[in-house]
């Protein structure tokens, strides 16, 4: 994590913090501006701030990285395993199920649905 006062020398991809403490990506400088581009995850929003004046909030609020803490680069690894996360916003499946609507294709089995 970079503190805000050093974000100039930090490279894009650079972790620091937004004026309320949460993480922020820097995603680069402006050249018409003393500005840095902050990318915030959680508003999936672009910000440009002021390094300095985004210190003093943070400093404000009596949140702060130490002061020149730069980021350290490091080699990019091949995955070897992925997370997927899938989320149904369909909204089929929002009735109960009853198990007696259920068809059942069991051969040679005998089921008592009312059991269930």
């Amino acid at each position: 994590v970079v503190a805000p006062q050093v974000l100039h020398a930090a490279p894009v991809g650079a972790l620091t913090m937004d004026s309320n403490g949460l993480l922020a990506v820097k995603c680069g400088s402006p050249p018409s501006s003393h500005g840095v581009l902050l990318f915030l995850p959680v508003d999936g929003a672009e910000l440009e701030v002021d390094p300095h004046v985004l210190a003093q909030t943070l400093a404000h609020k009596q949140l702060s990285v130490p002061h020149g803490v730069l980021a350290r680069s490091v080699d990019v690894l091949e995955p070897e395993e992925a997370i997927v996360v899938c989320l149904d916003v369909s909204f089929s499946m929002t009735q109960a199920a009853d198990p007696r609507e259920v068809p059942l294709q069991l051969q040679d089995a005998v089921v008592d649905v009312d059991a269930l």
